[in-house]
Formats: structure tokens, sequence, C-alpha cells
């Protein structure tokens, strides 16, 4: 994960908390993850959440065992969203406040992906 490249650095504030958030690296975490909340705003916010805010303590690390694990559902960003927000909803947190915590990070993962060919196109013949 990368430091967020926002100024001031990009929070998630959940539960009256203002959580860091680390953006994913790769290009293919960025577009899937974009992808999955475009399509279904639930899951695609749980699992940009769980993916990059590390104080949820969602994803598995050492010590962690239970912890998602995105290549344990091959890297199906929608069933892993589907499991991330059965756990975060088991915390405490509302679909309402999962949503609106998900959108700066939603958009500051937007930002870092390159143009689609066809917006390219159309800006070029603009």
């Amino acid at each position: 994960m990368e430091e967020a490249t926002t100024k001031p650095p990009l929070v998630a504030v959940l539960g009256g908390a203002r959580l860091a958030v680390n953006l994913p690296r790769r290009h293919a975490e960025r577009r899937e993850l974009a992808t999955t909340w475009v399509r279904a705003n639930l899951r695609g916010a749980a699992a940009i959440l769980a993916v990059t805010v590390p104080a949820l303590e969602l994803l598995r690390a050492p010590g962690r065992a239970h912890g998602l694990d995105p290549a344990a559902f091959g890297y199906d960003w929608f069933e892993f969203g589907a499991e991330a927000l059965d756990r975060l909803l088991e915390a405490g947190y509302d679909e309402n406040e999962l949503l609106a915590a998900s959108v700066p990070i939603f958009n500051a993962i937007a930002a870092l992906l390159p143009p689609a060919r066809a917006e390219v196109e159309g800006a070029r013949d603009f």
C-alpha cells in the first residue's frame, strides 16, 4: 500500500474516529476496487475500506489468521466485499456510514487511474 497522495492526508471517518488510509499500489487493485464500488456500492465500499484502512484490521496479517485475504476469494472483489461488509456490520457500523467513508477513498483511487481510451479519443476530437 502507499500513503494517500492527497493533502491533507486522506482519512476515513468511522465511528467518530479518523483512520489513516493507504491506497493500493497496484493498478489492477485500483481498477477492480473502483469497478466493484461503481457496480455494487456496499460491497465496493466494504472492499475499499478493508483494503485501504489498516486500523480496521480486516486483512489477514501476522497474528490475524482470521483476517480476510483477497487471494482466498480468487481476487473476486464482489465476494471479498460481501464478506468485509458482513464483518463491518457485525462490528457495529451502518451501511450509510460505510458508504460515506468510502466516497473520498473511491475518489482518490479513481483520480489515480489513467483515462480510458474512449475518453482520450473523445478529448482529442474535441
